[in-house]
């Protein structure tokens, strides 16, 4: 049983909006439906977004492409004031970001009151 992964976006190029949400129609979750209900109502739109990339995974049964599964990679952001952090606690919270280098690629940018702190996951430190 052979696995394909597609970015959703691709799939809404290619067919259209109205044609891929019929074609997402398919997919049950039925031990998580919140699972089920964002592929089915929110995967697109955050998308569009910018707010995640979802790709979905397709295999074959009885000879038809079925979705059996997808993933979401999202982009979250969280913006911390300078202002509310001493500088020994932004040191020690940047330290710690800073010990998940092999695993997280980062961006570290420092503006007036804020410092601005992203992931390979998009995680946004401010």
């Amino acid at each position: 049983m052979a696995y394909q992964i597609i970015n959703l976006k691709d799939i809404y190029n290619e067919l259209g909006e109205n044609d891929t949400k019929e074609l997402l129609k398919n997919f049950k979750c039925p031990l998580n439906k919140d699972v089920e209900d964002f592929l089915k109502n929110k995967a697109i739109e955050f998308s569009k977004r910018d707010y995640s990339r979802t790709y979905i995974v397709v295999s074959s049964y009885k000879q038809e492409n079925v979705i059996v599964g997808y993933f979401a990679i999202a982009n979250k952001s969280t913006i911390i004031k300078k202002s509310i952090l001493s500088k020994t606690k932004r040191k020690r919270f940047l330290a710690l970001m800073f010990s998940f280098e092999k695993t997280i690629a980062f961006e570290l940018s420092d503006f007036n009151d804020y410092v601005l702190f992203r992931t390979d996951t998009n995680v946004l430190l401010n």
